[in-house]
């Protein structure tokens, strides 16, 4: 599938919702800022709970207005794997010990050093 017509399908599902499509483009632009958020690490616990929240609206869309699909199943497994990444990290955050490791949960490769 040519990229340029998952675009067009895009808006095409987004108007059949009522999204107009300025509305649209400021909706990629926050997913794209959601995005980087979670790649820094500083900023992947923030960047985790925005994907929560944005994931629970559109699980919320997809139950009383679209209607199910793959783009359900997906937003599932996104909102999961958020969810995840906040447990595995909460217990370094809540103690007040910053110890540098990358993205990943302290718990497990900080123990290892």
């Amino acid at each position: 599938m040519h990229w340029l017509s998952k675009v067009h399908a895009d808006v095409a599902s987004a108007s059949r919702v009522g999204i107009s499509a300025g509305i649209s483009a400021r909706v990629r632009v926050f997913e794209i800022v959601v995005a980087v958020l979670l790649l820094i690490p500083k900023t992947a616990r923030f960047g985790a709970g925005l994907t929560v929240l944005w994931m629970s609206t559109v699980i919320l869309s997809h139950i009383f207005v679209v209607g199910y699909g793959w783009f359900f199943v997906d937003a599932l497994m996104v909102m999961a794997l958020a969810v995840i990444y906040l447990l595995l990290t909460r217990r370094s955050s809540l103690s007040g010990r910053t110890r540098e490791c990358g993205a990943f949960p302290a718990k497990i490769l900080c123990a290892r050093s």
